[in-house]
């Protein structure tokens, strides 16, 4: 066995081994799409059965990556090079976020319901889709994007015009920015700097903000006329966060120094880092001991038994 822990998108294995994410992966309504962090290499993953892809999500140490497909009512995943697409969870209600808590092995979506209708719930299952919970049933008006707070057991998510939290078994929900007239699809965080981020539009515009994690000190970081941004994902780590402007667009954490990173790919609705592949039988190896020094300089000692 191994254990992983995701800090931002670094990728850090229990046999000694630091994998930082190589990979930017991201959805168009009838595809995946992968390509390296510099932009470079973009090649679609799955092009066939998708009718409104949403959010994406990578599980490095499963070798997987996972999306909602809002219009086919299910949650799929496939591997990280696009083959062996499976279904995961189906017969839902238009699931749009999605959020992994890997340590756990458990999967958190929203469903977002019918338009006219205030029905959206959130649930949450194991990452093979067993073992189906009912997490939020009541008081949700469009949820979208979810992010999750393992360690301070809280998740966040997008809510019509609201980003808002709860704990994670559902309790204790409490609503911390009112967006006005906009709406926020997708929601992020930076555990480490304490901010939630979320990506949107108001009015006219789409945006980027960010807040402390209880709501306060809002602000905007990223406005663009007449196009809504979707997508969104950070690299805390790198001090980067990536998002969709009808490009791929990458930008420090406060919004300064822009690049496009893949131009022209319309409309994009998720996006997620991680590794190309997961490594080998023969890279496993058996260990009985690890010391992991991660970059922010705190040392983890790991001692179990590695089965291949």
């Amino acid at each position: 066995m191994f254990r992983a822990i995701v800090l931002g998108s670094v990728v850090v294995l229990a046999f000694g081994q630091v994998a930082e994410a190589k990979k930017i992966y991201w959805t168009k309504r009838h595809s995946v799409w992968h390509a390296d962090v510099d932009g470079s290499h973009v090649e679609a993953l799955v092009t066939i059965g998708l009718s409104g892809a949403k959010s994406i999500a990578v599980a490095p140490t499963k070798g997987r990556v996972y999306w909602t497909d809002f219009y086919n009512n299910k949650i799929q995943r496939a591997n990280l090079d696009g083959t062996d697409v499976e279904d995961v969870v189906v017969g839902l209600s238009s699931p749009y976020g999605l959020a992994l808590d890997l340590d756990a092995g458990i999967m958190y979506w929203t469903n977002s319901g019918e338009s006219a209708v205030a029905d959206g719930t959130i649930k949450r299952a194991d990452l093979d889709g067993a073992n189906i919970e009912h997490v939020l049933t009541a008081g949700l008006v469009d949820p979208r994007g979810i992010a999750l707070d393992v360690n301070a057991g809280k998740m966040y998510w997008a809510d019509g015009a609201a980003i808002r939290r709860a704990n994670l078994d559902g309790s204790g929900v409490e609503d911390l920015i009112d967006l006005n007239m906009g709406g926020a699809a997708q929601v992020a965080l930076d555990l480490e700097a304490g901010k939630v981020y979320w990506a949107g539009a108001i009015i006219d515009s789409g945006h980027v903000g960010r807040a402390n994690l209880d709501g306060s000190y809002e602000e905007i970081l990223v406005s663009i006329m007449f196009y809504p941004i979707q997508a969104l994902v950070l690299d805390p780590t790198a001090g980067y966060m990536y998002f969709g402007d009808g490009s791929i667009v990458r930008s420090d954490l406060d919004g300064h120094n822009r690049m496009d990173l893949v131009a022209g790919t319309g409309d994009i609705f998720g996006l997620a880092l991680g590794p190309t592949a997961i490594p080998t039988t023969s890279e496993w190896g058996l260990l009985t001991m690890s010391l992991l020094i991660l970059s922010a300089g705190t040392v983890v000692l790991v001692r179990r038994r590695v089965a291949v």
